[in-house]
């Protein structure tokens, strides 16, 4: 009982597991931000080519 109370008082890899933590939430954050972002940018591609596109006038080729 005292080695495993012993165990659970030691620190010496707080510190590497506080790391971990860290990295992992900043990694979770960019995947979230680049799939809102990337949505955002493809919406907006989306109805920029469609303005363009109702915008177009008919151009008659040849003679």
């Amino acid at each position: 009982m005292k080695r495993f109370l012993s165990f659970l008082a030691d620190e010496r890899g707080a510190v590497t597991v506080d790391w971990v933590v860290l990295t992992g939430a900043l990694i979770a954050l960019t995947i979230a931000m680049f799939t809102v972002l990337t949505e955002a940018i493809y919406v907006e591609a989306g109805q920029e080519m469609a303005d363009r596109i109702s915008q177009a006038s008919n151009v008659t080729l040849g003679n």
